[in-house]
This record gives structure tokens, sequence and C-alpha cells, in this order.
């Protein structure tokens, strides 16, 4: 289902009163008489999903899954992305005018708010400035707006869902065949969103890099579609010099684009290089102070075999309230690794019951975490056949990993042998993922990593 976010950024408004202040969410600025207040882009969406539920509390969890949609972030971004505006609104958190804080439930905006859509000869002056400056940086000094097909594509596959994205390829299926590059890159992305690990699949990966191709011979200064023509060489070619290549045009491109940032980091990591991939995520932090990553931080941490790091992540990401799904997949393989059981193991609970698995189930794990500790739970994962996404992937790479927590090495080879099978892709970082450990001198296993590295022909 679209969000309210992403509605709210299709709407033909992008001016809006806020009390006394005018933003233009074009260019990210409040203005107010002579007065001008930039702000950072993911402020401007936090203050259009409280714009659009003017008068309402909005829960935290509704920020969190609006505005950092696809993003893992610590609970405490949203306190300071609320602490921000409310600064550049010049607003008293004790006595507000604009945002109030609700203990336990969230914010309102207080001030009367609303979108402005075209300037209106009584209004007052210094609106009637703002809006137009706003427009003309919209329309005046830049080439006229996309198709308004285009840009409800865009925020389909933004806001993804299965739903979502098949209606994006089917919208922008004319607009590629009129010529658009943007077209182009967008259905890539879409397809690529809906493939999943199925895009190391040869006609699939086929498909989508001849997408990418025409886009950018369309226009060579896409640099979107250059960081996921990257993404689709390193995914499903395993051509990692290619991959670079296009991930480096890509932040001449974008530079501050922070998904870039953290996209390159992750070949970085692929290809071992450490202390590059964490100049990336440093950088990518940098550009969105707002982001604080598991996956990204976490991951990075995990794969270069710094737990004591990884570790201290944890804990202060766990001090801040954090209590998502990410956040307990690197729980519970971090305290794993470093020895806390007993943490670990809440951690995999909370999963179990975020995936819906049955009570019983449960407490089935709870009793072989009695009689064994996590080795047993990880053999009983194993044995019951559970699919269910607990952090270790989909099967059967994660029967694969639940069999090497288990200790049992002949079963872990042979379905981490399906797995590469299954163009698993997750097996791209099997160099450096200390996961593999325990078969990492196996020559089976040795294999599936040399497989890594061996770029895939096209179809």
């Amino acid at each position: 289902m679209m969000s309210e976010l992403a509605s709210s950024l299709r709407s033909d408004a992008r001016t809006y009163r806020v009390g006394d202040w005018t933003l233009c969410a074009r260019t990210n600025r409040l203005t107010r008489g002579g007065e001008t207040v930039e702000l950072e882009r993911r402020l401007v969406h936090v203050l259009l999903l409280l714009i659009a539920r003017q008068g309402a509390v909005v829960d935290r969890d509704t920020l969190l899954s609006q505005v950092w949609a696809g993003r893992t972030v610590g609970d405490d971004s949203v306190a300071v992305a609320i602490s921000r505006l409310r600064k550049a609104l010049g607003d008293d958190s004790r006595v507000p005018a604009y945002i109030r804080t609700v203990p336990g439930a969230g914010y309102q905006l207080l001030a009367e708010a609303g979108p402005v859509r075209r300037v209106r000869p009584w209004w007052p002056a210094a609106a009637a400035v703002a809006v137009l400056a706003c427009v003309g940086a919209g329309f005046l000094l830049r080439p006229p707006s996309p198709d308004k097909a285009l840009t409800s594509a865009e925020a389909e596959i933004a806001t993804g869902g299965e739903a979502g994205l098949k209606a994006a390829i089917t919208g922008l299926r004319p607009l590629a065949e009129r010529g658009s590059g943007r077209a182009f890159s967008d259905l890539a992305d879409a397809k690529m969103r809906l493939m999943g690990d199925a895009i190391a699949e040869p006609a699939n990966c086929a498909e989508v890099l001849g997408l990418l191709d025409r886009a950018i011979s369309i226009d060579s200064g896409d640099g979107r579609a250059f960081m996921l023509r990257g993404d689709a060489r390193f995914l499903c070619r395993h051509d990692f010099s290619g991959a670079d290549t296009d991930f480096r045009r890509a932040v001449v491109l974008r530079p501050d684009d922070d998904a870039v940032r953290l996209r390159y980091s992750g070949l970085l990591l692929a290809r071992s290089r450490f202390d590059a991939a964490a100049a990336e995520i440093a950088e990518a932090r940098r550009i969105d102070p707002l982001n604080y990553s598991v996956p990204s931080v976490v991951w990075a941490y995990q794969m270069q075999r710094r737990d004591d790091l990884a570790l201290e992540e944890i804990r202060r990401l766990r001090q801040a309230g954090a209590g998502d799904r990410a956040y307990h997949i690197s729980a519970s393989r971090v305290l794993a690794r470093t020895g806390h059981g007993d943490e670990a193991f809440a951690s995999v609970l909370w999963l179990m019951r975020d995936a819906k698995i049955p009570g019983a189930d449960i407490d089935t794990a709870r009793r072989a975490y009695a009689a064994g500790g996590l080795p047993a739970v990880n053999g009983w994962l194993l044995d019951r056949g559970i699919t269910a996404e607990l952090g270790q992937y989909a099967p059967p790479l994660s029967w694969a990993r639940y069999a090497l927590a288990a200790g049992r090495k002949a079963e872990a080879l042979d379905l981490l042998e399906k797995a590469w099978a299954a163009h698993q892709i997750p097996l791209l970082w099997s160099a450096v993922d200390p996961a593999y450990d325990a078969v990492r001198g196996e020559p089976r296993f040795q294999a599936i990593v040399a497989a890594t590295r061996r770029p895939v022909p096209p179809a």
C-alpha cells in the first residue's frame, strides 16, 4: 500500500504552510519573513508526514516505517529528527507551538498546516514571495517536471510491496518505449526488487542489465543507473571489477547519495577491502546523520572479525531502545559469536515470534536451549526444517548455517552446495563471512568461494 508520505510527495503541492513558516519541499527550505532555514531531506520527510496528519498523534513506529522505509535505524533517530525540527522551527519542547511530544504515544503537529497549491493575490506578501521562490526553484529554473506517470511509478517503487512494484512496471513500459532513460532505470529497479535472489538466474540478469545499459546509453549522467548496474554486475555476473567501476562512477555523479555509498560498501566487503568499505559507510553516515544502520555497520564489523566493535555497536543500539527485526538479526549473530548465549537466544526467540512460529515450536526451542545451548537450538531448527527467515537467510542456506552452528559439518557442506546451485546471493560474501569458518579449509567449501570469484558469462 502506498504510504502517506509517498502520497504527499506525489501530490501537486510542493509548498506548505506550517504556522507562520513556509516549507518548500523542492528546495528543503523553511522561510519566514526574511529568515531562511535549510533542512536535511529526511527532516523534510518527517515534517511532511506530520503535516499529512496535522493535529493527530503520529507514533514512532509510523515515522520509522514511512520516513526510514527500507532502512534499519536506532529508535533514537526519531527523537533526534524531532529535536532538529524543533530547533529549525524555533519551537520550545516545554511550551510547544509546533510539535508536541505525547509521552508513550508519539508526536503531534500543533500549528495549522497544509499544502499551498497556487499564489493568490490576497496572500501576505512574505508568503507569496516564499511560494514564488519555491515554484521558481522547481519549475522556472529547471526543465519541466517529468511525466506524472513516471513520478507515480517511482513513488510505487520507493514504497515497495509486490502489488506496487508490478503496478510501477506496467506504468513504466510505455514510457520506456518512448525513449525515457529514467523509465529504463526505474524498470530495472522495480524488477530487481521483485526478483530478489532470482536476479542471479541468467535470463533475469540479462534482462536487468539490458535495461540499465539502455538507460545509460540514453543518459550517461544517470548516477542511479550506474549504481543499479554496479549492483547487478556484482550480484548476478560476479563482475567485481565492472561493478567497482560503475559504483565509482555513481559516487561521482551522486556524491550526496548515502545509498550509493552503502551499496558500494557491500561490494568492497566481498572483496575483503575492509578499510575502503568502512570509509564508504562512514561517508554514508556523514551524508545522512540520521541513518544509524545496523546492517551496514555491525555487519561490516562482523566481516572484519572485529567482534569487539560489533558488540559495542549492538550495546549502543540496545541502550538507545532498538528492538526491531534487523536489530535482533544482528544481535543474535554477534552475541552468539561473543559467548553471550542467553542474550543471543532471546533475540532468536524474538525473531521466532515475529515470524509467527507456533508457540509449541517456540516451547520446544526453549527446551532445546536448556538442554544443550545454542548448538542444540540450531540442530532443532535444522531437523524441524524451519523455513521462516530467522536472520540466517532462506533455505537451503539457512539450514546450512544451522548445521554449522550445530557442529554438523558434513550436512552443512551438502546444503551449502545446494544453496550455491540455487544462486543464493549471500554466498557472495562467503570468503569473508565468519559463519563459515568451521568449513573454510574444506575443498568443497573452497570450490564455492572460488565460484563466487568467477565472472558469469552473459546468457
